[in-house]
């Protein structure tokens, strides 16, 4: 069974390129950095255990080592894990940050939109535009801007 620790990038099999001369692992790369596609992706020490170490909220970048059940490291807390890659994709930088508890994206600026996907206080987007009251992200969502707070505002 491969388990990881939380705070070191290897899991012997393979590890980040800082760890190189450091560590023993058969493999080392640099990974590629994506984000959280989902509301939450589940962090496990583990990649066959059911059981949880943490979460990760939408938006946040991780620097992922493989493309299976991949070794990745959350961006925000260093925190090492396994991640499955359906909820990762393209980075993009966020630049604004779900101030209220929690938020809807919608597919259109419409709040009577069908299908809206809930994200946490803490989850992150990228603005490209403002619609009336709402803003358009990277991913061609929107979210209610006044639910928002650019990265550079204080928390």
């Amino acid at each position: 069974m491969t388990r990881v620790s939380r705070d070191h990038f290897s899991d012997g099999i393979i590890a980040h390129s800082d760890l190189k001369g450091h560590d023993t692992a058969q493999e080392f790369s640099d990974g590629k950095t994506l984000r959280v596609t989902t509301p939450v992706t589940d962090l496990r020490l583990d990649p066959t255990s059911a059981k949880l170490d943490r979460q990760i909220l939408y938006g946040h970048g991780v620097c992922q080592l493989e493309n299976t059940i991949g070794l990745s490291r959350d961006e925000t807390t260093g925190y090492v894990g396994y991640v499955h890659p359906y909820t990762l994709g393209e980075w993009q930088a966020p630049t604004h940050r779900v101030l209220a508890r929690s938020t809807l994206l919608f597919d259109a600026a419409d709040f009577k939109s069908p299908n809206p996907i809930a994200i946490s206080c803490g989850s992150l987007v990228t603005v490209v535009e403002t619609v009336g009251a709402y803003v358009k992200t990277h991913d061609g969502l929107y979210a209610i801007a006044k639910h928002l707070a650019p990265l550079s505002a204080p928390e």
